[in-house]
C-alpha cells in the first residue's frame, strides 16, 4: 500500500527538530548574538518541519466545520512563505461593546493561522517576560491568585490601568524595527495592514455595488481594522507581552504589579507607593516606541474596599482573601439565565425546547468554569441547573 506524503512525516521528529532550533535561537538571544539569532530564525522559518507543525496547529485552532482535510495540510505547509504572507481572505467581525463601540475581531483561515503559529515561537524565544505578566503564561486565574497573595501581604492600595484601544494603538510601521523577526514577516504576518479583509463571503475590501455611502463606510471600517495589530491573531497577545515586558522591568519597586494582557494592577502598602508607581507606569507607556498607549480612567481601591480585577472581586477579610465574581458579572449571568429560562418555558416544540435546555446547560457549565476560584461556583451551578430542570 502506497504511503501518503503525510505518513513520511514524523511529527515527533519534526517537533524535536523545531524545539532544538528554537532552543538555539533562545541561546543566541541570551548571549546577545543578534546575527546568529537572525540567521537561525531564517532557517526555522524556511524549515518544512516548522511550517508543517504550524499548519497542524493552525488547523486544530479552526472550528471543526472549517478544518482542512489531512491530505491537504502538507501542500499548504509547503506553500507557506512567512516573508510574502498570504492573500487568503480574512473575515472582519464586529462585536458590540457596552459603550456603543464595536470591537473588531479577525476570523482567519488555515493559511493565516498557520503563519501565525509559525512565527509565534520565534517571538517567544527572544524576550524575557516579567514574572508577574500572565497574559500568555499561566493565565487569568494565576494572576488573580497573585493579587490575592499580595493583598494578604499588605499591598492593600490598588490602582488598575487598562490601555485604551490597545491593539489598534500599535505603530505598525515601527514594529518591524522593534520585534526580533524579519521586517517582511512582521508586515505580512503580524500586522493587519496587508490583510485581504472581507465582511462576508462575497464582500471584499475594494469596489462595492452598493450606494456611495456604503462604500465610504466599508472603506473607513476596513481602514480602522488595519491599524496596529489584529485582535484575535495567535501572535497578538504575545506581542503585547513582548512590548510591555520592558515597561514592567523598569518600574520602580515601590510596590507590586500584576498584568494580564492590557489590564495592569499596581499594588502598594501605602497610597503614595501605589500612586507613584502608577504614574511611572503611565510615563513608561507613553514613551514606549511600539505604540501610542493611553490609559483609560483608572480604577482604585483602598484598605477596606474590595479589589475588582479581571472579572473577579477580591475582598480581604481578617487576613484572608475571599474571591468571587464581580456583582456586575453575577448580574449579567442571572439576567441571561432568566431570559433563556423564559424562552424554554414558552417553547411549544419539544425538540426546540430540548435544544435550548442543552445549550443553556452548556452556558452554565462554561460560566462556572470561568470562575472556578470562587468557592461558591459549584453551588451556583447546582442551583442554576435545578432551575433549568424545573423549566424543562
Amino acid at each position: 500500500m502506497t504511503k501518503s506524503p503525510q505518513e513520511f512525516f514524523s511529527r515527533a521528529n519534526a517537533e524535536a527538530h523545531c524545539r532544538a532550533l528554537i532552543q538555539r535561537i533562545r541561546a543566541a538571544h541570551l548571549a546577545g548574538k543578534r546575527k546568529k539569532a537572525d540567521y537561525l530564525s531564517g532557517v526555522y522559518l524556511r524549515s518544512l518541519d516548522a511550517r508543517y507543525l504550524a499548519t497542524l496547529r493552525g488547523n486544530a485552532a479552526l472550528k471543526k466545520n472549517r478544518r482542512v482535510a489531512t491530505e491537504k495540510l502538507l501542500p499548504i505547509a509547503q506553500s507557506l512563505n512567512a516573508w510574502a504572507g498570504t492573500q487568503e481572505k480574512v473575515i472582519l467581525r464586529l462585536k458590540p461593546k457596552e459603550n456603543g463601540d464595536a470591537r473588531k475581531l479577525m476570523d482567519y483561515g488555515i493559511e493565516n493561522r498557520a503563519l501565525q503559529y509559525l512565527v509565534r515561537p520565534l517571538i517567544g524565544a527572544q524576550f524575557n517576560l516579567h514574572p508577574h505578566q500572565y497574559g500568555t503564561r499561566a493565565g487569568r486565574d494565576a494572576a488573580i491568585k497573585r493579587v490575592a497573595t499580595f493583598l494578604e501581604q499588605g499591598y492593600v492600595w490598588a490602582i488598575e490601568t487598562d490601555i485604551k484601544d490597545c491593539y489598534p494603538s500599535f505603530y505598525g510601521e515601527k514594529l518591524s524595527n522593534f520585534l526580533p523577526i524579519p521586517k517582511k514577516v512582521t508586515e505580512n504576518v503580524v500586522c493587519s495592514v496587508f490583510y485581504n479583509l472581507s465582511l462576508g463571503h462575497n464582500s471584499t475590501f475594494g469596489p462595492a455595488d452598493g450606494p456611495e455611502e456604503d462604500k465610504i463606510l466599508i472603506g473607513t471600517l476596513f481602514a480602522d481594522a488595519q491599524l496596529g495589530i489584529p485582535q484575535g491573531s495567535a501572535t497578538s497577545a504575545l506581542i503585547l507581552d513582548y512590548v510591555l515586558a520592558p515597561v514592567f522591568h523598569q518600574l520602580p519597586k515601590h510596590g507590586e504589579i500584576v498584568g494580564y494582557a492590557d489590564n495592569i494592577l499596581v499594588m502598594g502598602k501605602s497610597e503614595d507607593d501605589a500612586v507613584s508607581m502608577t504614574l511611572a507606569l503611565w510615563t513608561a507607556l507613553e514613551a514606549n516606541p511600539a505604540g501610542h498607549f493611553r490609559p483609560k480612567e483608572p480604577k482604585a481601591s483602598e484598605p477596606g474596599d474590595p479589589t475588582d480585577f479581571l472579572g473577579y472581586r477580591l475582598t480581604l477579610i481578617d487576613g484572608s482573601v475571599r474571591i468571587e465574581p464581580t456583582p456586575k458579572n453575577l448580574e449579567k449571568f442571572y439576567a441571561m439565565l432568566s431570559h433563556e429560562l423564559s424562552k424554554i418555558v414558552n417553547t411549544s416544540s419539544a425538540i426546540l425546547r430540548a435544544r435550548r435546555v442543552k445549550k443553556l446547560r452548556r452556558r452554565v457549565y462554561s460560566w462556572t468554569a470561568a470562575f472556578k476560584l470562587w468557592d461558591g461556583a459549584q453551588e451556583h451551578a447546582k442551583v442554576s441547573l435545578a432551575k433549568i430542570a424545573k423549566a424543562s
